[in-house]
């Protein structure tokens, strides 16, 4: 959820980060995989077999299982059981349309929603490999008032924390836990609390919505698990507005956009307007301002996506990302078939599925044409600004992720969209416009990587219907010397 104060606390995973079966095909054999789950908060690590049913984890998934410094929260495969707990705040209590709201948020669909919820939203975007499925249980009643948690905060302390566990006990013999970890790595996929106070602006109030992981010096087990990975989030979300002129019976974005994060994908907005480039994605998707269907390079993070590298010349048909997943990599450097790399993605934006509701909102297009992203994903401790704690001059925190470089504090983006009208409309209103995309006739030629490398081609949109784009992509190839 986006509060333009609020830094380190609202980032994934601790904060760290894709259109069907074939994936499994192009990525690595992960059958049989075991691995450790290592967590930077003191848990020790346990190292356990994934389930046989669970034999693949995704490109970016199965990164940070290997490094020590994060860990994962819920599987992007698979069919998900999380927890979904309405936490009443001393006696602010929930009404009965709120706790219906919490129910059609996570179990509803488009026509019972007026949007998506989350497990809707999550199975079109994944293109069916994930299905959450939220069980919500009665509403539990914290044992202190309002003033206690908010005295807690202002300490530093995370209220939250106090809450995880009286709830845990409260509902140890109502449910089995065990049964919310579904890759068998001791710890529950995703808890949600979806507390009954209005949610607040204010930078020095804990009543805001984030992802974040729990904290623990010593084992705390329920059912042979452990709590992990969570989401916080006032039921207010789920009334707010979704645009101005579309009525909805629940508004699922702020905890579709957290669970991107409990799946481990990074913000793509700027926390730090005082740090690193202005400009990005343009507010036109999921991760950056909770609209629309995930970026490209989100599904491919998350295996959702296998796209198509282009190395050669090839007049290419592209359909809908939205509803194919599909997507064109031109990589800017040597491309050995690893996406922790630099490089161009291409796919075709259509206004529909889960891009139809909010089209011509915060940056989401409201007409279909290509869009191009310069993607640096590397992961290198040399470079960037990896993996930094601690806080700036400002007195801010560093922004934290598993990839050399991020949106939000570094000397280049890790995404940003390529503007065809060129006009840096994003870096001077912060969102992107129509005028953004490439359409039929339009070109991109030659491009220049982070280490300025030119890379020579010619990028032609051909045609653009509804059911496909035509792309054509032409490299520059040596003359050959004649005798």
């Amino acid at each position: 959820m986006k509060k333009r104060i609020k830094l380190l606390i609202l980032l994934p995973l601790i904060c760290l980060i894709t259109s069907c079966s074939y994936i499994f095909d192009m990525l690595l054999d992960f059958n049989n995989t075991s691995y450790s789950t290592t967590s930077n908060n003191n848990k020790p690590a346990s190292s356990v077999n994934i389930i046989e049913d669970y034999d693949y984890i995704s490109p970016l998934q199965e990164k940070m299982e290997n490094d020590d410094d994060f860990s994962v929260g819920m599987p992007s495969s698979g069919d998900i059981k999380v927890l979904v707990i309405p936490v009443q705040i001393g006696n602010v209590f929930f009404t009965e349309n709120d706790l219906k709201r919490i129910d059609l948020a996570f179990n509803g669909n488009r026509d019972s929603t007026g949007f998506e919820s989350v497990n809707s939203y999550y199975k079109k975007t994944s293109g069916g490999l994930l299905n959450i499925e939220a069980t919500i249980t009665s509403v539990y009643k914290t044992p202190n008032n309002k003033l206690y948690y908010e005295s807690l905060y202002s300490r530093g302390e995370n209220p939250e924390y106090e809450i995880i566990n009286g709830a845990m006990h409260y509902f140890n013999e109502t449910y089995n836990y065990d049964e919310f970890d579904y890759n068998k790595d001791s710890y529950i996929d995703g808890i949600y609390l979806i507390y009954s106070c209005d949610y607040s602006y204010e930078d020095d109030s804990p009543w805001w919505a984030w992802c974040y992981e729990y904290y623990t010096s010593d084992y705390e087990y329920y059912d042979n698990v452990e709590v992990d990975f969570y989401v916080w989030a006032s039921v207010d979300f789920l009334t707010d507005e979704i645009t101005y002129n579309h009525r909805i019976s629940a508004n699922a974005e702020t905890l579709i956009h957290e669970t991107g994060h409990m799946l481990g994908l990074d913000d793509y907005y700027d926390y730090n307007y005082d740090l690193g480039p202005d400009g990005g994605i343009g507010g036109g998707c999921m991760m950056d301002y909770n609209v629309g269907d995930h970026d490209p390079f989100s599904k491919i993070m998350m295996g959702w996506s296998t796209p198509t590298i282009i190395k050669d010349d090839i007049t290419i048909n592209l359909k809908p990302s939205v509803t194919s997943n599909e997507s064109l990599i031109i990589p800017l450097r040597e491309f050995d078939g690893d996406y922790f790399d630099e490089y161009l993605v291409i796919d075709y934006f259509t206004n529909e599925s889960l891009n139809f509701v909010q089209a011509g909102h915060n940056g989401l297009f409201s007409k279909n044409g290509i869009r191009i992203y310069h993607v640096d994903a590397r992961i290198d401790k040399n470079l960037g600004n990896p993996n930094r704690t601690g806080t700036d001059q400002f007195g801010n925190s560093y922004y934290n992720t598993i990839f050399s470089f991020n949106n939000s504090d570094t000397d280049h983006k890790q995404i940003r969209l390529i503007e065809k009208d060129n006009n840096n409309s994003i870096v001077n209103t912060e969102f992107s416009s129509n005028d953004d995309l490439f359409y039929e006739g339009d070109f991109l030629e030659n491009f220049t990587n982070y280490d300025d490398e030119k890379v020579e081609f010619i990028l032609t949109i051909d045609e653009i219907t509804k059911e496909y784009a035509t792309i054509t992509i032409t490299f520059q190839k040596e003359e050959q010397n004649s005798n």
